[in-house]
């Protein structure tokens, strides 16, 4: 009878071992969920509607995050790219620009989120800003902030969390103020 439990938890594991693990691709776990029938149910609210089980949908899409800055970074000219900082809603997104970004070639990124905000504008003085947000959140108007701007692009990726799709890429040239002024105002702990 005891080894009778024990098969049973096993195959009990094995079944759910691809909703905890990182076992499966994520076409192959999205299979796997509707197959078995057992897709989890989003842990927040933000979660509703990604194709992932949040567990792994918050560690996909950084890299093509990444990518996607770096084409937008690419498409400025070098007098520009010399005095641009690149700024971050939130720690997630300047730590994937901080592991991943380098390599392509951007600059350590800046964001007023938790830790990154005790870093400062490390070393940097930028007279522009490339600022990846969620639509009008840290800059809802930014003709009152910028002598010009202009959207470098929208990102995207597949498996991500929802909320971190459709993030702006925005250049705000010849900020006022200053990033240096309006740091302090950029500090958010959550």
């Amino acid at each position: 009878m005891r080894g009778a439990y024990l098969a049973a938890a096993i195959a009990l594991a094995a079944l759910g071992a691809p909703l905890a693990l990182p076992l499966l691709s994520p076409p192959a776990l999205i299979e796997y969920e509707q197959r078995t029938h057992l897709a989890q149910r989003p842990q927040e609210k933000s979660g509703v509607g990604a194709l992932l089980p949040q567990v792994f949908a918050d560690e996909l899409g950084w890299r093509d995050m990444a990518r996607q800055v770096a084409a937008a970074w690419a498409t400025l000219p070098p007098d520009v790219r010399a005095h641009t900082s690149i700024v971050t809603q939130n720690y997630g997104e300047a730590g994937a620009l901080e592991l991943y970004g380098e390599p392509l070639g951007l600059p350590p990124p800046l964001s007023g989120h938790d830790q990154f905000y005790l870093w400062g504008l490390r070393g940097q003085n930028p007279d522009s800003v490339l600022l990846i947000d969620a639509p009008g959140n840290m800059l809802p108007d930014p003709a009152a902030h910028c002598a010009h701007w202009r959207v470098l692009g929208k990102l995207f990726s597949p498996y991500a969390m929802p909320y971190e799709n459709e993030r702006t890429m925005l250049l705000c040239e010849h900020a006022h103020p200053s990033l240096a002024t309006a740091w302090p105002k950029l500090k958010h702990f959550e």
